[in-house]
């Protein structure tokens, strides 16, 4: 079984295993959202934090 998020204003639809939603869930904090969760394990950084070097490395 897939567990989907439907696309509104500003979201994007993703699906996951039931043993990904189980681990998500298990992690996810009292009133905390899946997109808070996401946002705290893996940061609100730059996805490409070194894209600046490599497309500097082409010049």
């Amino acid at each position: 079984m897939l567990y989907m998020h439907y696309i509104t204003m500003g979201t994007t639809t993703i699906s996951l295993s039931d043993e990904a939603y189980k681990i998500l869930k298990a992690q996810k904090m009292e009133g905390e959202s899946f997109s808070d969760l996401i946002l705290r394990k893996f940061g609100k950084g730059d996805l490409f934090p070194h894209s600046d070097q490599f497309l500097a490395s082409f010049l």
